[in-house]
């Protein structure tokens, strides 16, 4: 996202072109199916070795997180086109310390 944000009109052509690749009719449809697939199955397990470590909450359900953050990454990206009064990275950063498990003393 940190990238993202320093490259002038990278953010508007994805959102452009990922809006059009809803079209299963597209030619880049299914390239958006197999990408966020992968990026899911990657995330999930991003979640899952932060759990082992303990650095995310045990009660989180790792591939629910990994759609999530797909979702919350891609819609503020889409925002920031927007005047986001937050950078998008910071925001997404922020929601994965809220992941941490809390001490219960």
């Amino acid at each position: 996202m940190r990238h993202n944000a320093d490259v002038p009109g990278l953010v508007q052509l994805y959102s452009t072109f990922s809006a059009e690749a809803g079209d299963p009719q597209h030619g880049a449809h299914e390239y958006f199916v197999e990408r966020y697939q992968l990026l899911r199955e990657a995330l999930a397990e991003g979640v899952r070795d932060r759990q082992t470590h303990g650095t995310i909450s045990p009660a989180a359900d790792p591939e629910k997180i990994a759609t999530l953050l797909i979702a919350l990454s891609d819609g503020l990206q889409i925002q920031s086109q927007f005047q986001l009064p937050d950078e998008p990275a910071d925001l997404l950063d922020h929601l994965i310390e809220l992941l941490r498990p809390t001490s219960r003393t």
